[in-house]
This record gives C-alpha cells, sequence and structure tokens, in this order.
C-alpha cells in the first residue's frame, strides 16, 4: 500500500528531518514505490524512489502545521 506508513517512510522522514534540520518532517505518498530488503544497492533505491527529491524548509505557526496536517488527511482534496 503506497499510502500506508512503513519503516522506510519512516526512516526517510527521520533522514529529512534531520537533514533540513526541522522539527518534523513529511514526504508525499506514492514517493517510494516498494520495499526494500536484504543487500540494498544505489540501483534498488533509485528503482523504488525514481522522483528527485528536492527538501524545502517551510516555518509554519502551530495552527497552520494543524490545518496542513487536517487538510492531508482529509481523502476529498
Amino acid at each position: 500500500n503506497l499510502f500506508q506508513e512503513t519503516e522506510l517512510s519512516l526512516l526517510l522522514c527521520q533522514a529529512l528531518r534531520e537533514w533540513c534540520r526541522a522539527d518534523c518532517a513529511m514526504i508525499n505518498a506514492g514517493l517510494l514505490l516498494g520495499p526494500l530488503s536484504g543487500t540494498v544497492t544505489e540501483y534498488d533505491v533509485l528503482s523504488i524512489c525514481p522522483h528527485p527529491i528536492n527538501p524545502c524548509v517551510v516555518e509554519l505557526t502551530g495552527e497552520e502545521l494543524t490545518k496542513v496536517l487536517r487538510e492531508s488527511m482529509d481523502k476529498t482534496l
């Protein structure tokens, strides 16, 4: 399920948060196209994540972050 939280998506968010020195991080659903297991090569990573990741840091108030999180869970949008 591309829209379900996984260990890999959590690891990517954690790495992104640390790399950007941010308080939190989010990735788009469907960014990771499959799982990884065993010995992982660069080809494996590029196969499941073929899109370039261009992170940006955005400063939000608590109210704005709450709105973003609520909207991200709204399946009608």
